[in-house]
């Protein structure tokens, strides 16, 4: 199967220009196991019959071999062994006992062999002769020596099948080398006794084997082969490869030619049809025809197969192209990276992004040369060679292996500049629309404080106006109407009254013009020294008629830096709203501490009740009236500071601070006056 993916490689290990591949995927056979299962138990079959047969029928009978399996006691053992350890290890995954035990079956297999092997060449050392003896029980005149081919099969064998599973060394599989060796030994042992037979003279002694032995050595090996093809000479059959095509074909001929050619002979020679020469050029004409039958085709199959792999190139190739043509017309920046972060392609917009030419970039490792450095440094721009940023939004892609792991990264970089750009103007005109709807909001609750202070004036006006208006106007009346009948002493009561309301309606009218000035921030305080306690009296004469008995209790050298028309305006205000919402006695005390002056206004009335408190010095609190509004703002113009308390037992109280004036001293007692 044709594959190409990023970051692959060949079969052969060598990576392939611009990160393209290719991998064959080799088919998976499924008799394999069966079949090196039934050359085992094969093999074992044969080995136990023989030793079956020479336990019981050849002491009784006086043979020198069985009649049934003519093998050898040696061969016998070591081919039962060798097919039971084929028969443990054929699996792939055994448990470590049953590993264990394939292997020591075929450990004794490779000593039985290599002891036959070092009789069979140096003469008898009795370890053979005691072991048979000790199996079988067979006298020492019935035991034949053993054939060195077939010991020297039975080590290898063994030794293939202890190394089975074990890693190469040297690039080499062990296992690979002793089955090849193995299985030549067992052909040429075949063939040695086709060629024995058709000349009529004795095999070289030492490639001398009984047919039976080499037909049960060779399925051992073949079975060995099939239970590992990936091991042995079984693994150029396998596959789709040229190499493999070609050898599935030629092996199995020459194979064939050498067996066929040698029975052919043989059996020529037995018939008596045609000499031996004759026979002999016969086979070779005929082998001639085959091989070139045989090249022909394994021609055919090479130009077939190099066609094939041409246009599969072909069409990689073009897919290649394809690709890289579809990567650099990519309005992203592209990079790949091979499993250890190495850059290993960038496409032609990531070079205008980064303002690097490929040659720069290809090679690079982190850290990159287009990333920002220090603390501080932004993932999400990237640093060209002059010092500028492109901001970017990246997103990296990991290839899986086939293996597990990461094979390769894809990383894309998209450029939004314009989009950062967009996002800071909208973000400029978001905070300039919040600034305007903050402006705004101020603007409405101004607006809403405005009306709601244009509500409460109408309505405080309406009432504080409407009523010494209407007094006046009604003594007025009274006076135009009644003025020849009226005593002068009446005359002088009702004018009494009219200026009393007049006074009202300018103090009245004052404090709204001041109200105003103090909305508009010009209210500015000359603060100088004043004396307190003849201020208190000055503002306590300017009470109207009839007032309540007002106490107070102030040192005449108490003075305090305050303006004068404030200060009074203040205490005129307090004492007016003691006047009208308290009970004598009037109390207003002043003393002196380290900190400042604290002046006391207080009554006996009902105080002030709980829920108003919070809102007293407010716009229209206290009986909706501007008097403790204006007296907060002057108080706080000078300087200062006033609060309310609750009297004991009743009243309420009003605290001043104010500053003292420089000069003035802490009095110990002040005087009532």
């Amino acid at each position: 199967m044709l594959l190409w993916a990023v970051g692959s490689e060949t079969p052969s290990g060598t990576p392939l220009r611009e990160g393209v591949a290719l991998r064959l995927r080799l088919p998976s056979f499924r008799l394999h196991r069966p079949l090196a299962t039934g050359a085992g138990l094969a093999v074992s079959l044969i080995g136990l019959f023989a030793l079956i047969e020479w336990r019981t029928l050849v002491p009784d009978q006086g043979l020198a071999l069985p009649t049934l399996v003519p093998l050898k006691p040696f061969t016998a053992i070591g081919l039962l062994l060798g097919g039971a350890g084929l028969l443990l290890l054929t699996p792939a995954t055994q448990s470590r006992a049953r590993r264990w035990a394939g292997r020591a079956c075929g450990a004794l297999a490779g000593a039985i062999g290599l002891v036959g092997l070092v009789e069979a060449l140096v003469g008898p050392t009795g370890i053979l002769h005691t072991t048979v003896t000790w199996l079988l029980g067979a006298p020492a005149a019935t035991q034949p020596q053993p054939y060195p081919a077939t010991a020297l099969a039975l080590v290898l064998n063994g030794g293939a099948l202890i190394t089975l599973d074990t890693r190469p060394r040297w690039r080499v599989r062990l296992t690979a080398v002793l089955i090849t060796a193995a299985t030549g030994i067992a052909l040429i042992a075949m063939l040695g006794v086709v060629l024995a037979k058709l000349y009529q003279s004795a095999a070289d002694p030492l490639a001398a084997m009984p047919l039976l032995a080499a037909l049960a050595l060779l399925e051992l090996s073949i079975g060995i082969m099939a239970a590992r093809p990936s091991y042995g000479p079984l693994e150029a059959f396998f596959g789709h490869g040229i190499g493999t095509r070609v050898a599935r074909r030629v092996i199995p001929v020459l194979v064939l030619l050498t067996l066929g050619g040698g029975f052919v002979n043989l059996a020529a020679l037995d018939t008596e049809l045609v000499p031996p020469t004759t026979a002999i050029t016969i086979s070779t004409a005929l082998s001639f025809v085959v091989m070139l039958v045989v090249i022909a085709q394994s021609v055919r199959l090479l130009n077939a197969t190099d066609a094939q792999q041409r246009k599969l190139l072909r069409e990689l190739r073009d897919e290649q192209e394809f690709t890289r043509t579809l990567l650099q017309s990519l309005n992203e920046g592209v990079v790949v990276l091979d499993a250890e972060r190495r850059v290993v392609g960038v496409n032609r917009r990531w070079c205008e992004l980064t303002g690097r030419s490929r040659d720069e970039l290809l090679g690079q490792t982190p850290p990159y040369s287009w990333e920002p450095t220090g603390d501080a440094a932004e993932r999400d721009v990237v640093m060209r060679p002059d010092g500028t940023t492109v901001s970017v939004l990246a997103t990296t892609v990991e290839v899986p292996h086939p293996g597990g792991g990461p094979r390769a990264y894809v990383t894309t970089y998209v450029d939004i500049t314009d989009r950062k750009r967009a996002e800071h103007a909208l973000a400029d005109h978001i905070r300039s629309l919040e600034k305007v709807n903050d402006e705004l909001r101020d603007a409405n609750q101004r607006l809403e404080q405005a009306l709601t202070f244009k509500g409460d004036l109408i309505a405080m006006v309406s009432h504080e106006i409407s009523q010494p208006l209407s007094s006046m106007a009604s003594l007025a009346e009274l006076l135009v109407a009644d003025w020849s009948e009226l005593t002068d002493d009446v005359r002088h009561d009702l004018a009494v009254k009219v200026d009393r309301n007049a006074q009202r309606l300018i103090a009245l009218l004052n404090d709204l013009t001041l109200l105003f000035r103090l909305d508009a921030g010009a209210v500015t305080s000359r603060r100088a020294s004043v004396p307190l306690a003849d201020t208190v009296d000055s503002v306590v004469e300017t009470l109207p008629e009839p007032r309540p008995e007002i106490t107070a209790t102030i040192d005449p050298d108490l003075h305090v830096l305050a303006d004068l028309t404030h200060l009074e305006q203040v205490l005129r205000h307090l004492l007016s709203n003691a006047v009208r919402h308290g009970r004598p006695p009037i109390e207003v005390t002043a003393t002196r501490d380290p900190d400042g002056v604290t002046v006391t206004v207080r009554d006996h009335g009902p105080g002030v009740p709980p829920e108003v408190v919070p809102k007293l010095f407010d716009r229209f609190g206290r009986g909706r009236g501007l008097g403790l509004f204006i007296v907060r703002h002057l108080v706080e113009a000078n300087n200062g500071a006033i609060r309310y308390e609750p009297a004991e037992p009743s009243g309420a109280r009003f605290v001043l601070r104010l500053e003292p004036a420089p000069g003035t001293a802490l009095v110990a007692e002040p005087s009532r006056r």
